[in-house]
């Protein structure tokens, strides 16, 4: 079977952190996802599974409507729809507290308006740069990494001639990316404040892989965000990046 744009999936590695003094990057993390699409106005989430056997922890953390973080712990009743208690304005981090064993989506619950979906075998999804912030006016600006992964989930076949371009949305101004040296490439920094070593620039794109990313393989893409001072706090901000390829 040749590859669809599903079986092309963008996770998060091992280490996202939510301050600028954590360790970032290393190894993917094919349990988490970085693709959904945030909360338009504000209220509280819902969730379902189409799964019976999904009746674990829910654990959604965000923003509420005055910009502070919150979370709250939706209990999943397999495939009945459950509502949660905390009015959001923006999603961070989506997280179950075990493995799904089917789909499970997460919605807005007063429109049903679809966020993001857990997919089976995998945990969550969640928005790097977790609570990144400028300094004050008059301070230093700032510049964050953070990694992320492109996988190919297709069992057999090989993904090649792979571009990746940056998509002209969101917050694409202050945010560029850079490609890891090799595929499966585990470097980790300190923290987000310092630069990978193994990335030799960073832009829009397009850029090409030198070589095709075979089946259950990965490539490791650092993202720059880059934070003036006295940049105030961007309600539902997201990155897009097309990535492009061709299979037999």
């Amino acid at each position: 079977m040749s590859i669809t744009d599903s079986d092309i999936v963008l996770y998060a590695s091992q280490s996202m952190p939510q301050s600028d003094s954590s360790t970032t990057g290393g190894e993917i993390n094919s349990g988490v996802r970085v693709i959904f699409t945030d909360i338009a106005g504000y209220g509280k989430i819902s969730a379902f599974s189409n799964n019976s056997n999904d009746t674990g922890n829910l654990n959604i953390t965000g923003r509420d409507t005055v910009g502070i973080i919150r979370t709250d712990t939706i209990q999943l009743s397999g495939t009945a729809t459950v509502v949660g208690t905390q009015v959001f304005d923006t999603i961070l981090v989506c997280a179950s507290d075990y493995f799904a064993s089917g789909e499970i989506s997460i919605q807005e619950s007063s429109s049903n308006s679809g966020i993001g979906k857990i997919f089976p075998h995998e945990s969550g999804f969640l928005k790097p740069f977790y609570n990144a912030t400028a300094n004050s006016t008059g301070g230093a600006n700032k510049e964050l990494y953070e990694k992320i992964f492109i996988k190919n989930n297709n069992f057999v076949n090989t993904f090649s001639g792979v571009s990746i371009t940056e998509v002209s949305s969101g917050v694409y101004n202050i945010v560029n990316f850079g490609l890891e040296k090799s595929q499966k490439y585990n470097e980790s920094t300190s923290n987000r404040t310092v630069a990978p070593t193994g990335v030799t620039n960073y832009g829009a794109g397009p850029s090409g892989l030198s070589e095709p990313i075979v089946s259950n393989s990965y490539q490791g893409i650092w993202l720059k965000l880059t934070l003036n001072a006295g940049t105030e706090r961007i309600k539902s901000s997201f990155y897009e990046i097309s990535v492009n390829g061709q299979s037999l």
